[in-house]
């Protein structure tokens, strides 16, 4: 959300907060809404957030909710007081999403009390820092997190370390996953990308040969793969070019493999892969001549910032170069249309070179999703039944139909973008 303010925790352990809280369950799930329908009522309204009220949503989106807490109970905690609810926490990796606390046990303490479990709990997990946002107008909770010793920093956006969490996950059931690597190859024949591209995206070797030529990339310039992923594409492409690659990602598991995968290259300068966002890469000004991003700027909470973001960093006329999706019309399938691309980049001081659609990317999409439904079960087997679901969850979004009784696939279009930051 635009105006939010981060803030991070970097301090040690704290002090016991003397309360046992409980593991979320299922049953406990409509004290949970209500619990957020009562406590968030104000400043979700004051912030234009709706519904104001979590219990207003649809049966749909409450079903949404439902697995959503359910598929995050490993730090999602609830208080009680008897049978009374009177506060939760969720916190997804080092990242603390939501607190509440019942109005009638506020101002008691246990909001503090509630963070601070939450605090150790990270801690102890291995990570040396936790964050959070607040919601512009909410002078409560923030000087509740001052007093426990955060501080006010710039980085990704609460969107953004909710997806981080979201592909933690995935990355590290993608490690277990031998069979996910055998569709793609086998979908993609003639058209797979090198054993070495370790890829989660639908790259072909032709889309990394026409990101190398439309870079234009001198040897030793700078290259920023952003939302890297595993880093094969952008390792790729720096040893086609002699580039000094760097790699910018959200997930902390995917830089993890990225860094380790980047021995297979044996490129001449090391690379660096750094956690970041598209929008909040923490990158210098003016610092590359080049930045790829491959299937990943379509999923930027904010286009505009994540455009602005890559004008900002590359240096005046280098290059941007991105596969994404464009709606074939406007408003059916969800994703920018081609003009919208165009102005969102112009908008950003970035000059549109060339749009193209990719080679055969709807029959690469649908034999890749057809094959994650039908062998569904065999891929739970190894990667474990959420991150299956989740590769369910997309391939039976992506081939459904749409109201006019069209499917997805038949909708979009799957582009390679060719842009040029103004001077």
């Amino acid at each position: 959300m635009d105006h939010e303010k981060r803030f991070e925790y970097t301090g040690p352990r704290l002090p016991d907060p003397g309360i046992v809280p409980c593991r979320y369950q299922p049953q406990h799930f409509k004290e949970q809404v209500d619990l957020e329908s009562d406590v968030f009522y104000e400043i979700r309204m004051a912030n234009d957030i709706k519904p104001y009220r979590l219990s207003e949503s649809s049966s749909e989106e409450l079903q949404g909710v439902a697995g959503y807490f359910a598929d995050n109970t490993e730090g999602f905690y609830q208080l009680f007081h008897g049978e009374t609810l009177i506060g939760s926490i969720l916190f997804l990796g080092n990242y603390i999403q939501c607190l509440a606390v019942a109005r009638d046990w506020q101002r008691k303490g246990y909001g503090k009390r509630l963070t601070a479990f939450a605090i150790n709990r990270i801690l102890e997990s291995g990570y040396s820092s936790v964050a959070l946002h607040t919601l512009p107008g909410n002078d409560r909770a923030e000087a509740l997190f001052a007093g426990l010793g955060f501080r006010e920093v710039s980085g990704p956006s609460g969107r953004e370390e909710s997806l981080a969490a979201h592909f933690d996950r995935l990355y590290d059931a993608l490690e277990k996953s031998s069979l996910l690597t055998e569709i793609f190859a086998e979908v993609y024949g003639s058209l797979a990308p090198d054993e070495t591209v370790r890829r989660f995206s639908f790259v072909t070797n032709r889309d990394l040969v026409d990101c190398v030529e439309a870079l234009h990339l001198p040897p030793g310039a700078d290259l920023l793969d952003l939302a890297c992923g595993r880093g094969g594409p952008g390792l790729w492409i720096a040893r086609a070019t002699n580039a000094k690659l760097t790699g910018v990602d959200i997930s902390r598991s995917a830089l993890r493999q990225a860094a380790a995968g980047a021995a297979r290259f044996a490129l001449p300068n090391t690379p660096a892969f750094k956690r970041g966002s598209m929008t909040h890469t923490g990158l210098v000004s003016a610092s590359f001549d080049g930045v790829m991003c491959i299937d990943a700027l379509f999923m930027a909470p904010d286009r505009t910032a994540a455009f602005a973001e890559i004008s900002r960093i590359l240096r005046p006329r280098g290059r941007l170069v991105f596969t994404t999706y464009q709606d074939k019309f406007a408003g059916a399938v969800g994703f920018p249309t081609e003009d919208e691309h165009r102005r969102l980049l112009h908008d950003a001081g970035l000059t549109v070179e060339r749009v193209q659609e990719t080679q055969d990317s709807e029959r690469l999409h649908r034999g890749v999703y057809g094959r994650w439904l039908r062998q569904r079960d065999q891929l739970a087997s190894q990667m474990g039944e959420r991150a299956a679901g989740m590769l369910a969850g997309e391939a039976a979004h992506a081939t459904g139909r749409l109201d006019d009784g069209t499917d997805r696939q038949s909708r979009l279009r799957r582009v390679l973008i060719v842009c040029q930051r103004r001077s």
